[in-house]
């Protein structure tokens, strides 16, 4: 737990040239500083937060979670960020302080999947992007009814958004354009309705077009059925929803896959590995350590055996 520090660059942390600091399964609460509530990434440095959670941390400036600036990255997954701040009373570049939760410039890179956002504060955006920054948003939902209506995300200049958006049953398509529209007519934004296949999956477009039952029965919802990836003459219903890799092949599961789509593909085992089981379990099919070794007396010389020969 990290609680109550202040500090002018970064109230927990402050990252330079390079450094890293990772969170896993920890708590941030009531942190300050000038600039980034809790951590100011600076100078190609990484901010990586897993299974954490942020409340009522504050900015003076920008980012009452993070600022990232000069090519740094912050990355979140399976964490909530509640109530955080950044000031809007200051002189500050650029105008006043922005980012209740994110800060993004300079060439700087955010990736958030699997996150919970509560933001009630209306006065400025939960999250900013100005400059060259691109932001990757994949898998998230609000817990605020009002979040849309308040335009809370905001990208400038030539900073670039993409976003794939899966909220409950999909119906907050319109707001979610919407909160985009104060943006500068310079910005570059793309929008998906779904979101990237994830680990040990792919499709033929790397999405996930999931109006199916055994979607909805897996996960309790399906996507908006007015995905306009889907084809027109297949609705209600998309045909291409992500599967399980085939046997003798595997998906990494990474972040990077929600820069712009997941897997069109799946990725062989190499010679002398195999693996059995095919299109059953994504588990056993996120990373090349699921390609098993040939049992003595048994061999494979080609990339993607589901089987050894004896």
């Amino acid at each position: 737990v990290f609680e109550a520090n202040d500090a002018n660059g970064g109230g927990v942390a402050y990252l330079w040239r390079r450094s890293r600091f990772t969170a896993l399964d920890s708590q941030f609460r009531g942190n300050n500083a000038t600039w980034g509530g809790v951590a100011r990434a600076d100078d190609g440095s990484a901010f990586v937060a897993a299974g954490s959670r942020f409340v009522r941390n504050g900015a003076y400036y920008h980012g009452g979670v993070t600022y990232a600036g000069a090519a740094s990255t912050f990355t979140a997954s399976n964490s909530t960020f509640e109530d955080n701040a950044a000031a809007t009373v200051y002189d500050a570049w650029p105008a006043k302080g922005s980012g209740n939760v994110l800060f993004l410039s300079s060439t700087s890179i955010a990736e958030m999947y699997d996150v919970a956002i509560r933001d009630d504060d209306p006065s400025t955006h939960t999250l900013r992007c100005f400059g060259t920054g691109s932001l990757y948003l994949a898998h998230w939902r609000v817990l605020n009814a009002d979040f849309f209506s308040r335009r809370r995300i905001r990208v400038d200049d030539a900073c670039v958004a993409f976003i794939y958006r899966a909220n409950d049953d999909g119906s907050l398509e319109d707001e979610l354009g919407a909160t985009l529209a104060d943006s500068t007519d310079s910005v570059y934004q793309l929008v998906y309705w779904s979101y990237p296949c994830g680990p040990g999956m792919w499709s033929s477009d790397g999405l996930e077009h999931g109006n199916t039952a055994a979607y909805a029965d897996a996960h309790g919802v399906t996507i908006d059925q007015s995905d306009p990836t889907c084809d027109p003459t297949s609705f209600p219903f998309c045909p291409d929803s992500c599967r399980v890799c085939p046997s003798g092949t595997y998906s990494n599961f990474t972040l990077d896959r929600y820069k712009l789509v997941g897997e069109t593909s799946c990725f062989e085992c190499p010679v002398g590995r195999y693996l059995a089981d095919d299109g059953g379990a994504w588990w056993l099919h996120d990373g090349p350590d699921d390609c098993a070794v040939c049992e003595p007396g048994r061999f494979s010389n080609e990339a993607g055996a589901s089987t050894c020969a004896p």
